[in-house]
């Protein structure tokens, strides 16, 4: 069976407050072979590694993220120690550390707020300091957002974020000059698999939790695959 590389969703999330610093440690420890987080701004304009723009489902409390500073968001926690929202120096810092040679770092955008304008910019000043640049790909479901990194920092790769089955998505890859398709795993399919790879495109698909779906995934030949249960996945993929 092809084996894809095996990228921790968010972390080690099973275990860990997704996005956390203790998330990401135990996915290296795990031996995953890359990790996935969010990055967004805080209303101090802060670059912070979180997915919802508001608090309640992983942190406590009701109110959106941009109304509170960094370190407003850093004392609260998710119930263990170290588990609180992290600028993404601290990610980044942790993955250099830690990580090893080829491990992938997939940072998706989370350019939903027409505030936070020159986001990406912030973003790639970051990046440059640390030397997993060669290993960064940089996702998003806002496309805009995407040029706007190109051109920002057009040395790394860019994955495309998609949720609906697309008419030839390739072709649109191509049209914005991306490296890689991130599908929503249902819509992945062979002949999908092999019109990419044709065209020099990886096919990355989120977010694969079910065994008989990564199998499948697997069978298709993609390149990597998102997932909430990195220790699951090795087994099957094994």
């Amino acid at each position: 069976m092809h084996r894809p590389k095996i990228i921790a969703h968010r972390g080690v999330t099973g275990q860990y407050p997704e996005n956390t610093l203790p998330a990401f440690a135990a996915a290296i420890e795990a031996g995953a072979d890359g990790v996935e987080f969010d990055v967004r701004l805080s209303g101090d304009g802060q670059l912070i590694v979180h997915h919802d723009d508001m608090l309640g489902r992983v942190f406590p409390g009701n109110t959106v993220l941009k109304r509170c500073t960094a370190h407003e968001l850093r004392e609260l926690t998710g119930g263990l120690s170290g588990a609180y929202i992290p600028l993404l120096e601290e990610v980044l810092e942790l993955l250099e550390r830690r990580g090893r040679e080829g491990f992938a770092v997939n940072i998706e955008l989370k350019a939903d707020d027409p505030e936070f304008v020159g986001m990406e910019v912030k973003i790639a000043q970051v990046v440059k300091q640390f030397r997993y640049v060669s290993d960064v790909i940089v996702s998003s479901f806002n496309h805009h957002s995407l040029r706007t990194w190109q051109t920002a920092m057009p040395q790394t790769a860019t994955g495309v974020l998609y949720m609906e089955h697309m008419v030839e998505p390739w072709l649109y890859a191509a049209h914005l000059g991306a490296s890689a398709l991130h599908p929503y795993f249902p819509t992945v399919t062979q002949d999908l698999v092999r019109e990419c790879h044709t065209r020099g495109l990886r096919v990355h698909p989120f977010t694969v939790n079910r065994a008989a779906d990564m199998e499948y995934m697997a069978h298709c030949g993609v390149d990597a695959l998102f997932t909430d249960d990195v220790a699951s996945c090795q087994k099957v993929l094994s």
